[in-house]
């Protein structure tokens, strides 16, 4: 009953589900999602000094100084060597180069974005027995980040376009499989390697094996018939 309770007030909120997130790094001076994405996540902190005396009457009272933020993700492994593809070769790299880097990350139900500037601490991989090679990140801020909101007045299920940043346009395309298959055959047109996110009918991140086919088309293979969608960009 409780269950039953929370979802319908979830439902009457409009929760937002955590795929309507996607971080973005700037490379080569165009934006690149990174490849298969599990999650992200941002949090931000502030140093306080004391501010109490006796006129506070015993309670505490501080003043904020310095503010900071991080950033955390984690992802599954793919092969980065096309050009129109970011993961953890890559961004390993930009980790040893010391490299500042511009991040966005674009909240896709109401086309809000926060953009900044950090710098990559730590970067680790993991590898078990037949199960897809994943890794982690943290990114430190470097200043205070910016937020750009460009409300459309209603909801975004993810549309097939062009983001345009900087007058670069960068293409993307949603795949929906409506057939329960094992095998999804894909033409997307995009004239480049993309970047692959799976969903399930539940919205949830699924995993298959994903083979390039050429430019313009891949094709996944999974474990199980799956019906879902795929997001490309």
């Amino acid at each position: 009953m409780l269950k039953s309770l929370i979802f319908v007030i979830l439902e009457i909120m409009q929760s937002i589900k955590g795929n309507s997130s996607i971080l973005y790094i700037r490379h080569n001076s165009l934006w690149f999602p990174i490849s298969c994405e599990i999650s992200n996540a941002m949090s931000e902190e502030a140093e306080t000094i004391s501010t109490t005396t006796r006129d506070n009457q015993g309670w505490s009272t501080d003043l904020v100084t310095n503010q900071s933020y991080s950033i955390s993700l984690e992802c599954v492994m793919t092969d980065d060597r096309p050009s129109n593809a970011l993961s953890y070769w890559k961004l390993r790299d930009k980790k040893r180069n010391r490299e500042l880097v511009e991040w966005k990350r674009k909240y896709l139900y109401n086309d809000v974005e926060e953009t900044g500037f950090a710098i990559i601490t730590s970067i680790s991989d993991s590898a078990s027995s037949e199960e897809y090679i994943t890794f982690s990140m943290t990114l430190k801020g470097f200043g205070k980040p910016n937020e750009i909101t460009n409300h459309s007045g209603g909801d975004v299920d993810y549309p097939d376009a062009n983001i345009t940043i900087g007058g670069q346009s960068d293409k993307n395309f949603v795949f929906v499989q409506n057939t329960s298959s094992t095998v999804w055959e894909i033409t997307h047109n995009l004239y480049k390697f993309p970047s692959v996110t799976v969903v399930d009918q539940l919205g949830n991140i699924i995993y298959g094996e994903i083979q390039y086919i050429d430019l313009n088309s891949i094709r996944i293979t999974f474990s199980s018939a799956s019906i879902g969608k795929v997001y490309l960009n």
